[in-house]
C-alpha cells in the first residue's frame, strides 16, 4: 500500500478484512429506539461550509450511536447512508472544496458511521460488516485505520485544510474511536488528542468573544405609560368592543338557558284556560209586557269571517269560556322576523271589527315551531313569539274601544297543534291566536 494517506487501494491489492472491536455475535437486541432509515437533516450551523454540508451525516451518526437496538431494516439504513454520502459530495463540491480535501472529508464521515454501526451488537451480524461505507467509497474494509493518519497529515497544512481538520474533530467528538477503542487507556489518549486539535483550531481562529450575547445590556429607556404609546381613543374603542362582545356572549348564553326555562314552564299543569267555577246567575224577573224592549243579537263571528275561513286564512273555535280566532301565519311574518306583512292588515282590521261588538277582553297568543333561533334581537323563540303577538295586538287594539283590554302573550313552541318533525307540521305550529274571553278575567 502507498505511503500517501490519501491514496486509494488499487484493485490488484488483496482485500484485508480485520475484525471490529466491540462487535458481538448472537441475535440483535430488540429495537427500542431504532436508528432512522435515512439521514436526519439538521440546520446548517457554524461558520464552516463543509460542516454545513456534512451536518445530515453527522446527525445520522449520533442517532445510530445513541440507539439501543437494531433498526427495523439494517440493509435499508445502509443504502440510505450510501445515498447520503453521495449527496454530501455534491454539497461539498458546491462549496468549492478541492478534490483532495473532499476525499479526506468523505473518508472521515464514512469511517465515523462505520465505526458507530460496527460497534453496536447488531452491526457485526448485518451486511454492513462486508459492505461498509469505506469499502464502497474507498475500497477499504480495514475499519478506518487511516483516519488518524489523514488527520495528522491535514494538520501539517492547516491553512489549506482547516475545514477538514475541524470536521474530523467533530467526528472524534461525536463518537468515532477507531484504534483507540481497544488500546489501553485509549479513551484518555483520544480525549487528549481531541483537546490538542481543539487548541490548534482555536489558535488559528483567534480568541472568541467573551460575551455570551452581543446585546446583553438592556436599553436605558424611560418608563412610558400605556396612554402615551397607544392613543386614548384606541383604548376606549377596544374597551367598548370588548364590552359589546361580552354582552353578546352573555346574551346568547342567557337566551339558551331561558329557552329551557320557558319550555319547563309551558309543561307545567294545568294546560289551557283556567275555569273558575261560579254559581249560575239568578234569572232576572220577566220584564213588564207593556215596556218590553228586545236587544239586537250580537253578530255571529262564524258568519262575519266566513270568507276568510273558507280561504283558509283563519279558523274559529268556541268553548264555554272563550272564542278563539286562529290566524294562519303562512306569509304573515318573514322567517325570524316580527314585522307584519302589509297584505295581512285588512284581515286583522276585519278581525278587530268583528270583536268590536263582542263583549269581553282579548288575549293575542303568538306561537312558533320548535326550530331554535339565536339572534341579537330574538335570543329565543319566546321573544320572537312575544314580538309577533304584540304586532298583531297593536292592529286589533286600534279597532276596539279604549275600555277594552288587549294583552299580547308569547308562547314560543308550546302547545303545538301538529308535529314539528315535518315542514308542513311546523308551518301549522307557526300561528297567532286571538282569544275572546266571554268573562273578563284579565289582570
Amino acid at each position: 500500500m502507498s505511503d500517501d494517506p490519501f491514496a486509494e487501494p488499487s484493485d490488484s491489492e488483496a482485500t484485508i478484512i480485520r475484525p471490529r472491536p466491540g462487535g458481538r455475535g448472537g441475535g440483535a437486541a430488540p429495537s427500542a429506539a431504532a436508528a432512522p432509515a435515512g439521514p436526519v437533516v439538521v440546520p446548517a450551523v457554524g461558520a464552516s461550509p463543509l460542516l454545513a454540508a456534512a451536518a445530515p451525516l453527522l446527525a445520522a451518526a449520533v442517532r445510530i450511536g445513541a440507539s439501543r437496538g437494531a433498526p427495523p431494516d439494517p440493509e435499508q439504513l445502509r443504502r440510505a447512508m450510501v445515498e447520503a454520502v453521495r449527496d454530501f459530495e455534491k454539497r461539498a463540491l458546491a462549496t468549492g472544496l478541492d478534490t483532495r480535501s473532499l476525499r479526506a472529508a468523505r473518508y472521515a464521515l464514512c469511517a465515523t458511521i462505520d465505526d458507530m454501526v460496527l460497534s453496536t451488537p447488531w452491526g457485526s451480524t448485518s451486511s454492513w460488516a462486508a459492505q461498509s461505507l469505506t469499502s464502497i467509497f474507498h475500497n477499504e474494509v480495514s475499519g478506518g485505520e487511516r483516519f488518524f493518519d489523514i488527520l495528522e497529515d491535514m494538520q501539517k497544512d492547516l491553512g489549506r485544510h482547516s475545514e477538514v481538520v475541524e470536521l474530523m474533530y467533530f467526528c472524534a467528538s461525536l463518537g468515532f474511536e477507531g484504534r483507540y477503542r481497544v488500546m489501553p487507556r485509549g479513551i484518555a489518549a483520544l480525549t487528549e488528542l481531541r483537546d490538542s486539535i481543539y487548541r490548534t483550531i482555536r489558535q488559528r481562529r483567534g480568541d472568541f468573544e467573551r460575551d455570551l450575547s452581543p446585546r446583553w445590556k438592556g436599553l436605558n429607556l424611560g418608563y412610558k405609560p400605556l396612554a402615551q404609546v397607544v392613543p386614548v381613543w384606541v383604548l376606549a374603542l377596544a374597551t367598548l368592543g370588548a364590552a359589546c362582545l361580552i354582552y353578546v356572549l352573555f346574551s346568547f348564553s342567557l337566551a339558551g338557558a331561558a329557552g329551557v326555562a320557558y319550555a319547563e314552564l309551558a309543561a307545567l299543569p294545568p294546560k289551557g284556560a283556567i275555569v273558575v267555577p261560579r254559581p249560575a246567575p239568578v234569572a232576572p224577573p220577566p220584564p213588564p209586557t207593556e215596556a218590553a224592549v228586545v236587544s239586537p243579537a250580537s253578530p255571529d263571528l262564524h258568519k262575519f269571517l266566513a270568507p276568510e275561513i273558507k280561504a283558509g286564512q283563519v279558523a274559529v273555535f268556541e268553548d264555554p269560556q272563550s272564542i278563539t280566532i286562529r290566524l294562519i301565519n303562512r306569509q304573515m311574518f318573514g322567517s325570524g322576523s316580527a314585522t307584519l306583512n302589509p297584505s295581512y292588515l285588512p284581515l286583522l282590521h276585519k278581525v278587530g271589527a268583528a270583536l268590536k261588538t263582542e263583549p269581553g277582553d282579548v288575549i293575542v297568543n303568538g306561537y312558533t315551531d320548535n326550530q331554535p333561533i339565536h339572534t341579537v334581537q330574538f335570543p329565543s323563540n319566546w321573544q320572537l313569539s312575544q314580538s309577533r303577538a304584540a304586532a298583531v295586538a297593536a292592529v286589533i287594539r286600534a279597532e276596539l274601544p279604549a275600555s277594552r283590554r288587549v294583552r299580547a302573550v308569547g308562547k314560543g313552541d308550546a302547545d303545538p297543534i301538529a308535529t314539528n318533525a315535518t315542514p308542513a307540521g311546523r308551518e301549522q305550529n307557526r300561528r297567532t291566536e286571538v282569544v275572546l274571553l266571554k268573562t273578563s278575567n284579565l289582570p
